[in-house]
């Protein structure tokens, strides 16, 4: 292969990544950079301001996002305005061009646009490749298509604690529920999940799954599952056993090879196609994050 052939293939799979468009908005200059790492200025920290400035990161922010299907439209929104706004979701351009003050702004048509103005998220993450990808979830998650990705999602979960409860119920989000149901979900979670947040159990709650799960469909082209689940679910209950009419039993043999086919040959085909269809239907339209 010559030098320039190498070349134009190299600007062709540039092209062709996920991430069409990624640009600064606002004030990035030196001047302007928080005053350390951790400190945070015009909605951004030091960390932060580190990243989205330097190039090399950029490049492998798209590189890392490359097996998306959807093209993206990025913009990083450092201002006064900017930083008031958070997890707004899906906006009109008129908001973009009054409430954050960027009067040129036109989303593209053939792209998902995604407007980024803080880095501000209860759990204290830098603004990298999966960060991105995780808080574009939240961005996305009042369309209709991530509530029915997350309503059928929840209807498998259920199925699968009806084997470790020996009964169907639905369990409840809150934490602070005093049923025990929101920690074998969470343990569920663990189990079921391949990513980093899943295996080392740093999932804050079952909403964060969903938008674990956003992030690896980006960031890997696809959701994975692990399909054998263990006999006990990892929880701290006395005796690893949640009380009374909660009480969860252990799976047999038969329970696992069932649930290990279902996981496979269901839950994964069923999880990758609905949040496809999620950023399908995230084409063409504006998301403040």
């Amino acid at each position: 292969m010559t030098y320039d052939k190498y070349v134009m293939d190299f600007k062709q799979w540039l092209d062709e990544m996920a991430i069409r468009r990624m640009q600064k908005v606002g004030q990035w200059g030196q001047e302007t950079a928080p005053p350390g790492p951790k400190r945070v200025k015009l909605g951004y920290y030091g960390d932060d301001y580190g990243i989205l400035t330097n190039q090399n990161a950029l490049e492998k922010i798209k590189a890392k996002w490359a097996k998306s299907e959807q093209l993206f439209d990025i913009y990083f929104l450092r201002s006064k305005e900017g930083a008031k706004v958070r997890e707004e979701g899906e906006v009109q351009p008129e908001f973009v061009h009054t409430r954050l003050n960027v009067p040129d702004y036109q989303p593209a048509s053939d792209a998902i646009n995604v407007i980024f103005t803080n880095n501000m998220g209860a759990e204290r993450m830098p603004m990298n490749w999966w960060t991105m990808a995780h808080r574009f979830g939240h961005a996305v998650k009042n369309i209709e298509a991530f509530r029915y990705f997350t309503r059928e999602l929840d209807s498998e979960i259920y199925r699968i604690l009806e084997y470790y409860w020996g009964h169907r119920r639905q369990p409840s989000y809150l934490m602070g529920a005093g049923d025990g149901s929101a920690q074998l979900l969470s343990a569920l979670d663990s189990v079921l999940g391949t990513m980093r947040s899943a295996r080392d159990r740093l999932l804050r709650n079952h909403f964060e799954f969903y938008y674990e799960l956003m992030a690896q469909f980006i960031i890997e082209g696809k959701v994975r599952f692990n399909s054998r689940l263990p006999r006990m679910l990892p929880t701290r209950f006395v005796y690893g056993r949640a009380e009374g009419k909660y009480m969860k039993h252990d799976l047999d043999e038969e329970d696992m090879e069932g649930l290990e086919d279902w996981v496979n040959d269901t839950l994964t085909p069923e999880v990758n196609n609905n949040l496809g269809v999620v950023l399908s239907q995230a084409v063409g339209r504006t998301f403040v994050m």
